[in-house]
């Protein structure tokens, strides 16, 4: 997602009736209107430690967040 002039990653896990828990990650480089951006995003999905994310961004590696992400 684009949240003000940055790249957002929002996850959601946990019971929709219990109150999810829903972190967010915004990256640091700002978008760049009229400029292509390669995404590529890896999940392991599991509700406990064994999750896992990886976001790459024009081939570099710019997130790895182990954990919850179902």
């Amino acid at each position: 997602a684009v949240k003000g002039s940055n790249w957002t990653l929002r996850q959601s896990f946990g019971c929709a009736q219990t109150n999810p828990t829903r972190p967010s990650v915004v990256f640091p480089e700002p978008v760049r209107p009229g400029t292509w951006v390669g995404w590529v995003l890896h999940a392991k999905w599991a509700p406990d430690t064994n999750g896992l994310i990886q976001v790459w961004r024009d081939g570099r590696l710019v997130l790895e967040r182990g954990g919850p992400n179902v």
